[in-house]
């Protein structure tokens, strides 16, 4: 890797450097080739890079697939990651080295709990510790940690998370399903996708998601969006997520009893039970629920259209039903998307200036990304008619 033609640059940490790795980390790099590998590559990077070369703030590409922060600062010291260049410019015959005071040590030699740390997830960290769930994750093997950013955790309650540090039992039951065996990268998800959860009773629920063209796909689990994907760890995978999780309790059927609802319960009442079947065997369906006043703002003749026959409330019922979980916080400002539904209609899908609008109807702010056992429910003004 290092005696190669060339050139290339060495970015070397200095013995006092190694010392302050925690003992753990720097025993696993020592330990391990690809450890060791991943270590050395992630301080090489291609063709010579001098002192006097750099002026200005500047990232190089390494050749662990990462990059490199460089910059030299008002006293003149040039600072390489968080450590300074003690020794610079030692030239070789394929390139040149410099001493630094603090080695980068990639992601991929740390555990998850120590990545957790450095993304600044102290609030998860707080609870795992709260749970007596570091020693058994550290022994457990491989898993993947959908882990809530501080901010979200603040937001999910500041009593009910009072009441799960009394009842510990209640908090490790929360933490582990935030977790599922193995890897689980945003490379291998799929929409639909179940990931049995380490609570042992429920099953996490993948989405991908169209996000901008320059920006890719976009991932979600639940109702959680990923904001930062895919930190690899010697023992898993790290997925920073934008809401606390709960498992679901609520189901469709439950909600549309609500009397709000009635007269879509009504037409799911009405419908053939083939559909009725589906909706209560679903787990990943998307429903635009529309309210009572949502029927009554329309004709006396288009409700008795929809009241005509089974076929007709069929129609009705299915062309308010998408596949897949949509959550609004993975709509992207501006952009149109064409859905179809269960009936095989499109619904055009928008968010304009925080405002979401499916077809004609506008989606209540107060009541969208609600999480039942059969997918996720947002309740509409408008009913959304197919062809009848």
């Amino acid at each position: 890797m290092l005696a190669g033609d060339g050139p290339i640059t060495v970015f070397t940490p200095v013995d006092e450097a190694f010392r302050r790795i925690p003992d753990n980390v720097l025993r696993h790099i020592l330990n391990d080739a690809a450890a060791a590998k991943a270590f050395i590559q992630t301080h090489v990077v291609a063709n010579m890079v001098c002192g006097a070369a750099i002026v200005g703030p500047v990232q190089l590409p390494n050749q662990h697939g990462g990059t490199i922060d460089i910059v030299r600062r008002a006293d003149d010291v040039i600072y390489v990651g968080d450590g300074r260049i003690t020794n610079a410019d030692l030239v070789a015959e394929n390139g040149v080295v410099h001493g630094i005071s603090a080695a980068m040590v990639p992601t991929e030699v740390k555990s998850v709990l120590e990545n957790a740390d450095d993304l600044g997830l102290s609030r998860f960290r707080e609870y795992i510790a709260l749970a007596n769930l570091e020693g058994p994750l550290e022994a457990m093997g491989i898993y993947t940690l959908f882990i809530p950013t501080n901010k979200a955790w603040d937001e999910f309650g500041v009593d009910i998370m009072t009441l799960l540090k009394v009842d510990r039992a209640q908090l490790r039951k929360l933490l582990l399903y935030h977790m599922v065996s193995g890897r689980l990268s945003t490379s291998s998800m799929i929409s639909n996708q179940l990931a049995p959860s380490l609570d042992g009773f429920n099953s996490l629920r993948l989405q991908v998601y169209r996000k901008e063209a320059a920006e890719g796909l976009g991932f979600s689990v639940e109702s959680g969006v990923i904001l930062r994907a895919d930190t690899e760890s010697r023992n898993g995978v790290v997925q920073v997520i934008d809401r606390v999780l709960q498992p679901p309790r609520l189901t469709v059927m439950r909600l549309l009893a609500q009397p709000r609802f009635s007269m879509f319960n009504r037409l799911v009442n009405m419908s053939t039970p083939q559909l009725g079947a589906t909706l209560q065997r679903e787990k990943t369906m998307t429903m635009f629920l529309p309210t009572d006043g949502a029927f009554k703002s329309m004709s006396k003749s288009m409700l008795a259209t929809f009241a005509s026959s089974s076929t007709n409330a069929t129609k009705v019922v299915k062309n308010h039903i998408l596949d897949r979980m949509m959550l609004t916080s993975s709509l992207m400002e501006g952009i149109q998307y064409h859905v179809p539904t269960m009936e095989g209609n499109l619904l055009n899908v928008t968010a304009i200036s925080n405002v979401i609008s499916i077809n004609n109807a506008l989606l209540d702010k107060s009541q969208n990304n609600i999480v039942t056992k059969n997918g996720i429910i947002h309740v509409i003004d408008k009913v959304l008619i197919p062809n009848l």
